[in-house]
């Protein structure tokens, strides 16, 4: 999870360089299987979204190394943080149905669980504040578990997560102070989102969310025929790792698919015509989620001109991007959304190694996306 910043600070460090103006099929076929040689990545699903209309899908090496079980459509992936977005989506539908404020107190929502006490006033924890990471809560990194280990409650988890392999969620900052990613905000957005809708957090995000967006193949709590179509992870060395598992399912839990995915970033992309949405987002709350927040991102990170929004990181610097990347033990995924140019892709990896593939394959094409001299891996 430490890596994700990484997502977007990064590309600072690629070198300048032309465009040489390849055909983007020729660039990924020629270097995806390089990398991944290079990188020790077993399988690597990768989706090109073009004009925000025509997508091409690639499928590269295994979902199993000991079956030579090759990945294809059907392939589920761990995305890590990537499931903050979709979880961002679910609180703004909230937001558009009037049930939830955004300059509202979070505690105005919640009663399983109460900030503990400090020397900030809870109050300024706001809804707005905890999407965009500017609540002054803790906890970077959310808890992970072993499938054999019995999880907590969103609750237990949050009071005593101490003993749950993490630090507890606690205020450590003036709310509304700086910027502070914060893993178990979202796990207080999730529970939110059960609380104020009643009904258990995966539940909610199938109904009002996947499900509307045709993400038939996710789902943050997956079952039988679900998991059995998971891919198998592997770390650093290259050796097999068991799955893990999370109460913190909003922030870090969501088994996807390379096409559902992709239809949730087409979603984003084409927010004024996308038949994908549908109607689960106007068009204006989904443009306010990839914006800047003048409202909200009062200290940014270190790099000022690199900003969070509603469950995507955001630059306003070129090449203007939007997304969000995510790690788990033996996983890597990201999405990256080009709204100059209509274009983006969408990159899942079943490897510890996967950050380090796809930082260099994004920086490859990011010339060919953005039409822009922009920085390319040496």
């Amino acid at each position: 999870m430490s890596r994700l910043l990484l997502l977007i600070t990064g590309l600072v460090f690629c070198q300048s360089a032309a465009s040489t103006n390849a055909n983007i099929d020729s660039l990924v076929r020629f270097h995806v299987p390089k990398l991944m040689e290079k990188h020790n990545v077993p399988g690597v699903s990768l989706a090109i979204l073009q004009k925000g209309r025509k997508t091409e899908f690639y499928y590269f090496g295994f979902a199993n190394l000991a079956s030579k079980q090759l990945l294809d459509e059907d392939s589920g992936f761990n995305v890590g943080s990537v499931s903050k977005s979709l979880t961002a989506w679910g609180v703004m539908k909230l937001v558009e149905q009037g049930k939830v404020a955004l300059d509202s107190p979070v505690e105005k929502y919640i009663s399983r669980w109460k900030i503990p006490k400090s020397n900030y006033n809870s109050s300024g924890v706001t809804v707005r504040r905890l999407l965009s990471h500017t609540s002054g809560l803790s906890q970077h990194a959310v808890p992970q578990f072993e499938v054999h280990e019995e999880l907590p409650s969103i609750e237990e988890s949050l009071k005593n997560s101490s003993n749950y392999h993490g630090d507890k969620v606690r205020l450590e900052s003036p709310p509304g102070a700086q910027w502070r990613y914060s893993g178990g905000g979202y796990t207080v957005l999730q529970l939110l989102i059960e609380e104020v809708s009643g009904i258990e957090f995966s539940d909610y995000m199938e109904n009002e969310i996947l499900q509307p967006l045709g993400m038939l193949n996710s789902s943050f709590e997956p079952d039988g025929p679900l998991l059995s179509t998971l891919a198998t992870s592997y770390d650093q060395a290259g050796i097999e790792t068991a799955r893990l598992v999370f109460t913190a399912t909003g922030s870090a839990g969501l088994q996807t698919t390379l096409n559902d995915l992709t239809r949730f970033a087409a979603a984003t992309l084409n927010r004024l015509d996308n038949p994908s949405n549908k109607t689960v987002l106007k068009e204006e709350t989904i443009t306010q989620m990839v914006s800047i927040d003048s409202n909200a991102s009062i200290g940014s990170d270190h790099l000022s001109h690199r900003n969070y929004g509603f469950g995507y990181f955001v630059t306003d610097t070129e090449p203007v991007f939007y997304g969000h990347g995510g790690d788990n033990r033996g996983w890597h995924s990201r999405f990256l959304l080009y709204p100059n140019t209509n274009n983006g892709l969408v990159i899942m990896t079943n490897s510890s190694n996967g950050f380090l593939l796809a930082q260099q394959l994004t920086c490859l094409l990011q010339v060919e996306l953005t039409n822009t001299t922009a920085e390319v891996c040496s």
